[in-house]
């Protein structure tokens, strides 16, 4: 599995522009190796957070090569933020989109594993501990950006 995290910088004017074209990307959903796409605000920075999982490292680059670009034209996004940062990790834990309740604040974990001649490699976990303290990113979730394939 692969995972795809966004990180986008949004203004608050731009906010609902930005949630809706990130509905567009349900189309994501009929790519082959789709495996799932959560994403809300980060309840400290702001700013639009998307993790998308991907059965492979080819279906990533396919989707990539064949959908991605007509999606993102269509709907326009890119002037709906300011600064946009994409990391690919290979996903050895993977999030349970049907455990997932839109509009709840959860905590996701990101935890890297990079030893010597090995490729990146993270541990995803989204909870609602009690204890936030190995929280990465706290993420306020909508409902409209959940996709399942």
């Amino acid at each position: 599995m692969i995972t795809k995290l966004i990180i986008c910088q949004v203004t608050s004017e731009q906010r609902d522009n930005f949630s809706l074209a990130q509905q567009a990307w349900q189309a994501t959903s009929q790519c082959l190796g789709f495996a799932g796409q959560i994403g809300g605000w980060e309840v400290n920075s702001g700013n639009a957070v998307i993790i998308a999982q991907w059965q492979s490292q080819a279906a990533v680059t396919n989707f990539m090569r064949t959908c991605h670009d007509q999606i993102a034209a269509a709907n326009n996004q890119a002037v709906t933020y300011s600064a946009c940062q994409v990391q690919y990790f290979d996903l050895i834990q993977a999030i349970d989109v049907s455990l997932i309740s839109a509009g709840q604040t959860y905590y996701l974990t990101i935890s890297n594993n990079q030893q010597p001649d090995t490729p990146l490699t993270t541990s995803l976990s989204c909870t609602r501990p009690a204890n936030i303290n190995n929280a990465n990113l706290l993420v306020q979730l909508e409902s409209n950006w959940l996709i399942a394939p």
